[in-house]
């Protein structure tokens, strides 16, 4: 009983101190930081030394500068949560000044943390003006105006902190990201939750793809991502996997767009025809179900040096609109004794093959509807 009465007590006594702060257009980094004493910048009521796990900074309706997170840690039970006031809906823009002027939120080695509820976006007026070049006929004059102006302007970067530890225990939760001009989320780490948010609109140039991750024990579940340059998700490369996570119920459309893609290996561009709605790169060990992938540029899913995935109850349908010579429902390739597993998916009405996986690799296929017609019926 006393251990009951103590453990009661630890919980009690850490809710008891949580606290609210205060973030408005019309406030004052020199307020308190209360309801009605509200600061002006978001940077601020991060930059508290007592800001603590419990901790919750509510974010007034408006347009707010970038922000940085540097260590800052929540613990299990207790996490620190920035969000929008109730009814209210906050934006921060990369455009008006604030963090290192690349992101609008970057995070160095924190944990425990979630952002829910906010606009992310990137209101520079160059990305409209630029959107347009023609990466496939005029590389070298894009690949010089995206160096100049956008390489690294993400919506969301992760980073390990400055002791190289990785973030861990992150949520990302009912957000819009938009018009950015690189990815809407880069980053690795352990643990991260990416849930029900809106990604669209994202990239000029080069990659924009809705999410880049790279870790492990990741859940990326319920997102809309559509019309970004690139990938809609993107899990892992060849240096930094993406293991043992899960990635359902996520809607994939629309990834059009001609777009230039760096080679780390000679640091070079290359021109890259269309978007995929999901692409995987040294993934293992993942779980790829329920999500709906269609009328994307090139690959439905594409499946490259990943071994021991289950891809399982996905609907890949009206893939490959843009590159009918390369593009397939869904694509396996690189790598041999694979050994991934295919169950219980429709991929039906895209322009290349149904399904397409390299010999050698050795995955298993089973109860899947491959071009044949779903009948599939209009709700509405």
């Amino acid at each position: 009983l006393p251990i009951v009465i103590l453990i009661a007590y630890g919980l009690l006594s850490s809710f008891c101190h949580a606290k609210m702060y205060y973030v408005a257009m019309n406030g004052d980094d020199m307020n308190p930081g209360t309801q009605l004493l509200p600061f002006g910048n978001i940077q601020k009521a991060i930059d508290l030394d007592e800001l603590a796990g419990g901790d919750t900074i509510l974010v007034r309706g408006g347009e707010y500068k970038a922000f940085e997170l540097r260590d800052k840690h929540g613990n299990q039970f207790n996490p620190i949560v920035i969000k929008s006031f109730p009814g209210e809906w906050a934006v921060v823009d990369r455009n008006l000044g604030g963090g290192n002027g690349y992101r609008a939120i970057e995070f160095y080695g924190c944990s425990y943390i979630i952002i829910d509820s906010l606009g992310i976006t990137d209101s520079d007026p160059i990305i409209d003006r630029d959107i347009n070049c023609d990466v496939i006929n005029n590389t070298d004059g894009c690949v010089k105006l995206l160096e100049t102006h956008f390489r690294g302007k993400n919506g969301v970067k992760i980073n390990k902190s400055s002791a190289k530890e990785d973030a861990h225990h992150l949520v990302f939760k009912n957000l819009e990201i938009y018009h950015n001009a690189g990815q809407a989320i880069l980053g690795r780490g352990k643990y991260f939750s990416i849930l029900n948010n809106h990604i669209f609109n994202n990239g000029v140039l080069g990659e924009g793809y809705g999410m880049y991750i790279s870790g492990e024990k990741h859940l990326i579940r319920g997102n809309i991502c559509h019309d970004n340059n690139g990938h809609g998700i993107r899990l892992g490369n060849m240096t930094h996997t993406l293991n043992s996570s899960i990635i359902e119920c996520n809607i994939l459309y629309h990834q059009l767009n001609s777009f230039l893609h760096f080679n780390s290996n000679n640091n070079t561009w290359n021109a890259i025809r269309s978007g995929t709605g999901m692409t995987l790169v040294g993934a293992n060990g993942n779980i790829i179900r329920n999500n709906l992938v269609y009328e994307n540029g090139d690959f439905g899913i594409q499946i490259l040096s990943s071994k021991k995935n289950r891809i399982l109850n996905n609907t890949v349908y009206k893939n490959c609109v843009i590159n009918d010579a390369y593009g397939q429902g869904i694509f396996e390739y690189w790598g041999d004794d694979n050994m991934n597993e295919y169950y219980n998916n429709i991929s039906y009405g895209n322009r290349g093959k149904a399904i397409y996986l390299r010999p050698g690799c050795n995955s298993v296929m089973m109860n899947n509807l491959f071009d044949e017609n779903p009948l599939f019926i209009d709700v509405q």
